[in-house]
């Protein structure tokens, strides 16, 4: 990501702290193990679990919350070592999911265990992001790194490398091709698989051919933050739903096709218009056709990405940074706190935000921070430093990753 390390001053909300003992709590609303009344050991030393009052002192609304226990209900977060921020927050997000921490306790011995329990170490240590750096040497340099790109790293070595596999798979075998040789137990966390289709223009027109389909499995899915596609390309976003019948899909690109004007998003700039505008059917322009198998030639070509299947987990990827010119749009997206991904695909279901890392900064330097939400709450992980925050300022900082979990699945038929 960059060269140096700054950090804003952070306001802080009054805080009385009391000691009790209590159940711990966790980000992403499960409840994980349950302490008896008196002291827990930390690093060798006693430490006592706290309850933290909300609000004005004498409210009788309390939230309990543990020195010990998961980052997700820590006091205080991972603490930066030198430009180690864009770890420690991302470190911090996977551990607030109690599903994904669960799945590494359950590994056995040879499945990336050293990273698994270095990952593990944080919870309990929050200093030891050295030791979890050490494994991945490329960002083992004291230089600043995007978060995003650490992310993959860490997936591509609990979960397996991502992969891109041309030709006619489909759907339940382009899913069982993705899924094999990788750690089922991360994968069906967090792995997202899609098709993306390219249509010949011309037998869309005629009502012959195939498309080409070509499927990719990823850890992470990215989103633009811009408003229309740009250029030459006609896109439509309201037909980003996943056609199965080859039938109705030819028909639907050539109704779009005969139609005067292309939907290029024009409702409000938020989450799901950029999303609409990813899985949406794009003509590509003249300029860039692809071959066509059917007419032998190169031709001019629809494309549209469809999700063939998305995990418990779902992690988005902002595209603030411009490939070419390196610029950052520091543009405030709308971003929902439920999801409903079956608007794309019936199959799937609602995911509900529980972590979004944020960036300040620009390419060349900045500084990374996590804001995660437990019952309700939001907190604010800057570093080690902890602090209770707004829905508004945890949706309106500059968002750069974002974490949901799924809360409902539509029934198979």
């Amino acid at each position: 990501m960059g060269l140096s390390c700054f950090k804003g001053k952070a306001d802080r909300e009054p805080q009385e702290i009391k000691q009790v003992a209590e159940t711990a709590i966790c980000c992403d609303d499960g409840v994980r193990e349950v302490k008896e009344p008196g002291t827990l050991q930390e690093g060798g030393r006693k430490s006592t679990e706290m309850t933290l009052t909300i609000g004005k002192i004498g409210d009788t609304k309390r939230e309990r919350w543990s020195r010990e226990n998961r980052l997700g209900c820590s006091l205080e977060g991972v603490r930066n070592e030198g430009n180690t921020c864009f770890a420690g927050a991302a470190s911090m997000a996977l551990l607030a999911s109690s599903t994904f921490v669960e799945a590494l306790k359950g590994r056995k011995e040879g499945e990336s265990s050293a990273v698994s329990s270095a990952l593990l170490a944080l919870e309990t240590d929050k200093s030891q992001v050295a030791g979890f750096l050490s494994y991945f040497q490329e960002f083992n340099d004291g230089l600043q790194h995007c978060a995003h790109d650490f992310l993959t790293h860490i997936f591509m070595q609990l979960g397996g490398k991502s992969n891109l596999k041309p030709g006619s798979l489909r759907d339940t075998e382009l899913l069982k091709y993705c899924r094999s040789n990788r750690n089922s137990d991360v994968f069906d966390i967090y792995a997202v698989v899609t098709q993306t289709k390219l249509s010949c223009v011309s037998c869309v027109l005629e009502g012959i051919g195939e498309p080409i389909v070509k499927g990719t499995m990823m850890w992470s899915t990215s989103v633009p933050m811009r408003r229309t596609a740009g250029g030459e390309r006609r896109s439509w976003c309201a037909a980003s739903k996943c056609v199965t019948d080859k039938a109705a899909y030819w028909q639907l690109l050539k109704q779009l096709y005969e139609s005067k004007d292309s939907d290029s998003c024009t409702e409000d700039f938020s989450l799901l218009s950029s999303l609409r505008l990813v899985l949406g059917v794009s003509l590509l322009p003249p300029s860039c056709p692809y071959f066509c198998p059917k007419c032998q030639v190169d031709t001019q070509h629809f494309r549209q990405q469809e999700i063939v299947h998305a995990g418990s987990q779902l992690i988005l990827h902002l595209q603030r940074y411009d490939s070419a010119s390196h610029n950052k749009d520091f543009s405030l997206l709308k971003i929902p706190i439920s999801l409903d991904l079956s608007q794309f695909n019936e199959s799937l279901g609602k995911y509900a935000l529980y972590a979004v890392i944020c960036h300040t900064g620009w390419l060349g330097g900045g500084h990374y921070w996590v804001n995660l939400r437990s019952r309700g709450r939001w907190h604010k992980y800057d570093d080690h430093e902890h602090t209770f925050i707004s829905e508004k300022q945890a949706l309106n900082e500059t968002a750069y990753v974002l974490f949901y979990r799924q809360i409902a699945r539509k029934p198979s038929n």
